[in-house]
């Protein structure tokens, strides 16, 4: 009789295990779906902002974040004070009188708006945008985009600083 069994308790056993690795592969398939199913509802709703324009379809190339503060910067043996629209670890944008080309390297005094004594940075021009005209000078003014390929230690770590500062009150 027990041999009679047997062969039932193992088609049982292999059947059981069947259903239960179906069970297993049904939870696993499911909860991949429902993972897929939030992805597409979160990239419809981006998509529907972005229509509405709520939302800016925009991915920064930038390395380090741009700052806005209290910054003005001079040429380095210049007396005229430069206006400085944003600043990186990196690098700047500037608003300068002078016409300068890609590949220039130009020496600048930064001053920052947390220490006393200005920061030195030898700049490398990487952009120049299109020309304003300055009506209270009558003179064209530039944006001059520089990379910072030159600085000393200190006026690094002062420059980390002042954009970590900067960057938590924006």
């Amino acid at each position: 009789m027990l041999q009679d069994i047997i062969p039932w308790m193992i088609v049982a056993a292999i059947f059981g295990a069947l259903i239960w690795g179906a069970y297993i592969l049904y939870n696993h398939l499911r909860s991949k779906y429902l993972e897929v199913l939030d992805k597409f509802n979160n990239l419809e709703r981006v998509l529907l902002d972005i229509r509405d324009g709520t939302k800016n379809f925009y991915r920064e190339k930038r390395n380090y974040p741009r700052v806005q503060g209290h910054i003005s910067a001079k040429l380095k043996g210049s007396d005229e004070i430069l206006q400085v629209d944003n600043i990186s670890y990196a690098g700047a944008m500037l608003q300068i009188d002078q016409e300068f080309k890609k590949g220039d390297v130009i020496n600048l005094e930064i001053f920052l708006p947390i220490f006393p004594q200005p920061i030195t940075a030898k700049s490398q021009v990487v952009n120049v945008s299109a020309v304003t005209e300055d009506a209270a000078k009558g003179r064209p003014k530039f944006k001059v985009g520089v990379e910072f390929i030159g600085m000393s230690s200190s006026d690094k770590d002062k420059l980390a600083e002042t954009v970590a500062i900067l960057n938590k009150n924006t």
